[in-house]
């Protein structure tokens, strides 16, 4: 297997069977590329660090619609992305919710140790946030918005069926 670091190698390593090969490597934002070979067969595998928060991003976890009868539940998660639309998984942004024609039931982030007590702020916890919202009984499409100091904003309709 050979290392590496933003194209510049690291140097090789044999790996025996039931081995891990290990390099010490500072840090240094860019490309980590292993190369190895094995059998005459080639393998590759890529990481790459990103980019300062730019924007955030909701993507329903349960569809584009829910039941409008207040008892139905969309389930929402933010993303903090940098620019180039990677989630940025140090990102601890603050998020502030906004929801028109629905009503907010909770707020989280899997941060078990989170310390908000508010139900429209939340910060990221690597990189994801949720919110949990629902109908508000008049019909109308449910419109959350997700803003943080600094990112470009997101906004999501999730449609009420009768």
């Amino acid at each position: 297997v050979e290392l590496f670091l933003n194209g510049k190698s690291l140097g090789k390593k044999t790996v025996e069977k039931f081995d891990i090969p290990a390099w010490r490597v500072k840090y240094t934002p860019g490309k980590l590329l292993a190369k190895g070979k094995k059998d005459g067969k080639k393998y590759t595998e890529l990481v790459e660090t990103t980019g300062k928060p730019a924007s955030l991003q909701l993507v329903s976890e349960n569809g584009s619609s829910i039941q409008g009868d207040g008892n139905d539940v969309a389930i929402v998660t933010v993303k903090v992305l940098d620019a180039k639309g990677r989630v940025v998984p140090i990102a601890d942004n603050s998020i502030h919710f906004d929801v028109r024609n629905g009503k907010i039931l909770g707020v989280g982030n899997g941060n078990p140790c989170s310390p908000e007590g508010s139900d429209v702020h939340r910060n990221a916890f690597n990189g994801y946030a949720q919110v949990l919202v629902t109908s508000d009984r008049s019909g109308q499409p449910i419109e959350l918005t997700v803003v943080s100091e600094g990112l470009k904003e997101s906004k999501i309709i999730v449609e009420v069926t009768k």
